[in-house]
C-alpha cells in the first residue's frame, strides 16, 4: 500500500535509484495516521474492507491539501465514527484553502457540511442555492421535480399491529 500512497513522490524515499522501503513505509504511515491510524502501510489493499479502502483513498487524497477535493458518496461506505473523521478532515481541507466538492444524497450531511448545494435532476442543473436559505423539503422537491407529500411513506416509527401481518396458523 505504501507504493500507492506515495506514487509520484519517489524522490522522498529513494536515493540514487534505490528505494528505502523502511522510509517509504514510515512516510506512508504518516499519511494514514490522521485518517486511519489502525491501518499499517505494509497492508495489502485487497485485504482491507471497503470502508478501510475508502479511508486509505481519502488519506491519499488529502496528503497535500489539493486545490480541489472531490468527495463522491464516500460517506455512504463509512461507519458513523469514520464519517466524523471524514467531515473533520473535509473542514480542515477547507481551512487549508481547498475547495471541497461533496457529493451525497443524505440530506443531513448536506446541511451539516455544505454552504451551498447544487441540485441536479437527471444530470441537468436545477438550481444552486445556499443551504442557509433552504430546507430538506425544498431540496427534495427540486431533486424529484415535484412537491413531495409523505402519504406514500411507510410509518416505521413502531411495531405493526398484529392484524397488519398475515401469519398462517401452525397445525
Amino acid at each position: 500500500m505504501s507504493e500507492n500512497l506515495l506514487v509520484r513522490n519517489e524522490k522522498t524515499f529513494s536515493r540514487c535509484g534505490l528505494y528505502d522501503i523502511k522510509k517509504q513505509q514510515r512516510l506512508a504511515d504518516e499519511i494514514l495516521a490522521p485518517v486511519c491510524p489502525e491501518i499499517r502501510s505494509n497492508t495489502i489493499v485487497g485485504d482491507l474492507t471497503l470502508e478501510e479502502q475508502k479511508l486509505v483513498e481519502f488519506a491519499r487524497a488529502i496528503q497535500t491539501w489539493p486545490k480541489v477535493l472531490l468527495i463522491d458518496e464516500t460517506s455512504a461506505a463509512l461507519s458513523r465514527k469514520n464519517v466524523g473523521i471524514l467531515f473533520e478532515k473535509m473542514r480542515e481541507a477547507r481551512e487549508n484553502g481547498s475547495i471541497v466538492l461533496f457529493v451525497t444524497h443524505r440530506m443531513g450531511e448536506i446541511f451539516e457540511m455544505c454552504d451551498e448545494a447544487v441540485i441536479l435532476k437527471d444530470g441537468v442543473l436545477v438550481d444552486k442555492i445556499k443551504t442557509s436559505d433552504t430546507d430538506e423539503d425544498k431540496i427534495s422537491a427540486m431533486m424529484v421535480g415535484r412537491e413531495i407529500d409523505n402519504s406514500h411513506v411507510r410509518d416505521r416509527s413502531g411495531v405493526r399491529d398484529e392484524d397488519d401481518v398475515f401469519c398462517p396458523s401452525k397445525t
